[in-house]
């Protein structure tokens, strides 16, 4: 008690000042936003479940020995029996507690490395007169979702998925760091996956609507899949572009599709949209 009141009174002691900007002033999401969100949550929890793995156990351990005294004699064996396997179990869901935690630890921080890996090369088209925005808050008709990235400019308006996962462990195999794309899906070294293809199209088709809502007209959304550190092969039609990290720019760059004045007005309403980060102290 005296160190948690303690720490409160020198945490208010060390609020001086206020924020230069006001509360009505936003900032713009930065790559992952969504992401970095949920590990600060999850570290949160990782740092409360270490705690609980420390104390759970001896809670449990602790607690009935004190009650030994008064356990008949013939009745001891079976109480310490009980006492320790308690203590066990306890123990064992603890740990695959923290495990669970770290594995979704790290998933996490890969797909964070993945969509700032995907914004840097993204940035490189800041200059050629296009806009990037990160982590879009969007709305479906169950639940809420973020776009990764959203370029609009004079070769039209892209959204693209980050996909970041992890290489097998070296081995003999050369083609280890390859993947390949046809209108099946994704074919990664373990398996196909149907889903991401299918979700970039769902988010290129959220956002025409969503434009089209905010400015009366629908332009065509190219959907992208961005794959950092793979080497993407296509093998067929798959409707979706799907590349690695360092090919967005040239695959992004082409032929002049929207006027300065439509570029300039879903720029708005996408700088607007991405505008949530409160500045505060």
């Amino acid at each position: 008690i005296l160190f948690i009141g303690a720490s409160f009174a020198l945490m208010r002691r060390s609020r001086k000042g206020r924020s230069p900007v006001g509360k009505d002033q936003k900032l713009l999401r930065l790559p992952g936003e969504h992401l970095r969100e949920q590990l600060d949550a999850l570290n949160d929890t990782f740092a409360e479940s270490v705690f609980a793995g420390v104390c759970i156990p001896v809670v449990v351990l602790a607690l009935p020995f004190g009650l030994l005294p008064w356990v008949p004699a013939n009745l001891a064996p079976w109480m310490l029996l009980l006492i320790l396997a308690g203590f066990t179990i306890s123990f064992v869901i603890r740990v695959r507690r923290l495990i669970q935690l770290k594995q979704e630890q790290r998933n996490l921080r890969l797909g964070l490395m993945g969509e700032r890996l995907v914004a840097e090369h993204l940035a490189e088209l800041r200059g050629l007169g296009f806009h990037v925005f990160h982590d879009l808050p969007a709305q479906g008709a169950s639940k809420a979702f973020n776009l990764d990235h959203v370029v609009v400019g004079p070769s039209g308006v892209f959204v693209i998925e980050t996909k970041a996962r992890s290489k097998p462990n070296p081995t003999a195999i050369d083609n280890d760091h390859r993947l390949s794309f046809d209108d099946k899906g994704l074919h990664w070294p373990k398996g196909l996956d149907t889903e991401s293809p299918e979700q970039a199209r769902l988010n290129a088709r959220w956002l025409a609507e969503w434009i089209q809502k905010q400015l009366g007209f629908k332009p065509e959304v190219t959907p992208i899949l961005a794959i950092p550190g793979w080497f993407v092969e296509r093998k067929g039609p798959g409707g979706v572009i799907t590349v690695s990290h360092k090919q967005l720019p040239s695959v992004i760059r082409g032929p002049e599709t929207l006027t300065p004045k439509v570029i300039d007005q879903i720029r708005r309403q996408l700088d607007t949209a991405c505008r949530t980060i409160a500045p505060l102290l």
